[in-house]
């Protein structure tokens, strides 16, 4: 499974919250040292934090249907899953339903702009194959 970042940078500054510049003070000195970021990682795109892989359907697998299912998850600010559903269907029920419990079952990390979760929407392929 892998997530798809469909935002765009201007997507990305809209939602920022507090976008602060570093500004010196009028009269100071050229030598001040530079301002550090208080977390680890100011910005980065949503993870996944723990992946479930899909359960191939018994029944799917016998019959050999094979497709990829895109879902839509929803996450909050804190990575939590606010929703699912299917963007794209793999053609078979069988398949889009244990997409869809794949990705309720996994845990993710939000996007950070300046060290502060955003919420947003992202896009999970889900491929059954044999």
């Amino acid at each position: 499974m892998s997530i798809t970042h469909g935002k765009t940078f201007a997507d990305r500054l809209a939602a920022c919250v507090l976008c602060v510049a570093a500004v010196s003070p009028l009269g100071a000195s050229a030598a001040q040292p530079a301002l550090k970021a208080t977390c680890s990682a100011p910005d980065h795109l949503a993870t996944f934090d723990e992946t479930y892989n899909p359960n191939y359907p018994a029944l799917a697998s016998a019959l050999g249907l094979r497709g990829t299912a895109v879902v839509r998850i929803a996450l909050a600010r804190t990575g939590r899953l606010k929703s699912a559903a299917i963007a794209h269907s793999s053609g078979h029920r069988q398949l889009d339903e244990a997409a869809l419990e794949a990705a309720r079952a996994s845990t993710f990390r939000p996007e950070t702009v300046a060290c502060r979760g955003v919420e947003g929407e992202y896009l999970i392929e889900v491929g059954f194959d044999q």
